[in-house]
């Protein structure tokens, strides 16, 4: 039962009933049955009860069920999305048992039928402040956790910055999170000069920025933030596009909790935490670069890229040259900000060295990551054109002394698996890599002991197994799939490679 000494604090309410009577009977009863609890608002739809959650931030909210915008369950279902803590009883005139499951399903706390009985009342509220007491004194646990977690982090940033932290190096520190950080990048944000930000808005922010899943915020450094997000994807078309949306969020987000204009820069995906601070210097320079400072190159040159890579994949090293000459007026554009330039050149190199590492089965991320260094330090546009070219043409050449049978070898079956195998053949898998359909021949039975035709074969027939077993397609459809027209021999081969028919080894 609700006691008359129990905390206050534990004890706002707000009230949001569309029917101005029954709004008014419902905060009746509260204030003469209940002198414990404070009604601090009241609210007559789902947008508005929304609004003065976010503003009022009450612990208790009784809400109709039928308020117009949207309904009630939709509305608890927002709020518990920002604030699970939030003890939330829903009202209904109708006794709908499915609609009560749904609810308290939810995570609503409990459900009431109008007209509103004080007994009922009384005990929701008993089980909200017992609730809220328990949470209250869980958070009070956690609370010198998370205070040590934000330190720990914010000593992990700087070290991320500045290579170390107090004599402890940025691998140590990316080592000692789980999963350890491999990959990630900066957003750094400035917050107008004049504006001034108190330590309890710095204290809110943080906090806020710490319940985002892979964000370390950093220490502010005057007007700036700098931001560290973890990632799984280096992917240049991924990233950009989380970078850009993560940006204006924490933007946002500053904005809506300390106010002020805010200004953001982004750096590249930066593999390996000994050159994270690269990114960093990306992010903050493009701070300083007046006119450009939240943006990112918006026309980088695919195509002329695609071009470049088919020629690397041809082993056609005057034509790949060719198009880097072609694709550098683009990377190194003056019509872009220099960060920009540094930004799209960093992009390529990435995209280059997977390519790379695709064709000569060697890695060469030690040697892009000192590439990437070096692309920062170029301060001109003509510099860094110039370092560019330099750097594309020796890679082209190492490249070009890689090629080996062996590598052609590769290249093949790379083609192989990353195309529809009803469409693979000798001749599309030779002009793929610009050989001969002979030449290719011959090597691939050098290499393999096996014939090209029969390679494929094999290929066709563990693809067809694999969506028998994985998938509900038809038998004709599976065999279209793979190449074969005909679905009584593609039935034959299959028993002949697995001992059973294409339905036999669907049952097994």
């Amino acid at each position: 039962m609700v006691e008359s000494g129990t905390d206050s604090s534990l004890n706002t309410i707000l009230v949001v009933e569309d029917e101005p009577l029954a709004r008014l009977a419902i905060m009746q009863i509260l204030t003469d049955r209940f002198p414990t609890f404070t009604v601090i608002g009241e609210a007559d739809s789902g947008p508005s009860g929304l609004e003065l959650f976010r503003k009022l931030r009450p612990s208790i909210i009784l809400m109709d069920v039928g308020i117009p915008g949207f309904n009630g369950l939709e509305t608890a279902r927002l709020i518990l999305r920002e604030s699970p803590e939030t003890q939330i009883i829903v009202l209904s005139a109708y006794d709908d048992f499915k609609f009560v499951q749904e609810a308290l399903h939810d995570g609503v706390l409990g459900y009431l039928l109008k007209p509103v009985k004080e007994e009922s009342l009384r005990e929701q509220l008993d089980k909200a402040v017992g609730k809220i007491s328990i949470l209250k004194s869980r958070e009070g646990e956690k609370g010198e956790i998370r205070v040590l977690r934000s330190l720990a982090v914010r000593e992990q940033v700087a070290s991320f910055i500045y290579g170390s932290k107090g004599g402890i190096p940025a691998l140590t520190f990316a080592e000692l999170s789980h999963p350890p950080i491999q990959y990630g990048y900066f957003i750094v944000f400035r917050i107008e000069k004049d504006f001034r930000i108190t330590a309890e808005e710095i204290k809110k922010v943080n906090y806020s920025l710490d319940r985002l899943a892979g964000c370390l915020p950093g220490d502010w450094m005057g007007e700036y933030l700098p931001i560290f997000i973890t990632t799984e994807n280096n992917k240049p078309e991924a990233w950009r596009s989380e970078g850009e949306f993560l940006s204006r969020e924490i933007k946002h987000l500053i904005h809506d909790l300390a106010g002020g204009r805010i200004d953001f820069g982004i750096g590249p995906v930066i593999a390996g935490p000994n050159n994270f601070a690269d990114s960093f210097r990306v992010a903050f320079d493009s701070l300083q670069d007046q006119g450009h400072s939240s943006r990112i190159l918006d026309r980088y040159p695919v195509e002329k890229e695609a071009v470049f890579l088919q020629a690397c994949r041809s082993s056609d090293g005057g034509r790949a040259l060719k198009a880097a000459e072609n694709l550098v007026d683009d990377l190194v554009s003056p019509e872009a900000s220099l960060m920009d330039a540094r930004f799209a050149v960093t992009e390529f190199l990435i995209v280059f060295r997977r390519e790379w590492e695709t064709l000569s089965g060697k890695p060469k991320r030690r040697v892009m990551a000192n590439l990437l260094r070096e692309a920062l330090l170029c301060n001109e546009y003509d510099v860094l054109r110039e370092w560019f070219l330099l750097v594309v043409r020796d890679l082209i050449r190492n490249l070009d002394n890689g090629i080996t049978e062996d590598l052609l070898l590769r290249k093949i079956k790379h083609y192989i698996g990353l195309n529809n195998l009803s469409k693979v053949s000798l001749e599309t898998a030779a002009d793929s890599i610009g050989i001969t359909a002979s030449y290719l021949s011959r090597i691939f039975k050098e290499q393999t002991g096996q014939h090209f035709h029969d390679y494929v074969i094999e290929c066709r027939l563990a693809s067809a197994a694999g969506f028998l077993k994985e998938t509900s397609l038809t038998v004709k459809a599976i065999s279209s799939e793979v190449g074969y027209a005909d679905v009584a021999y593609f039935s034959r081969i299959f028993r002949k490679r697995y001992g059973s028919s294409p339905r036999d080894y669907r049952k097994a």
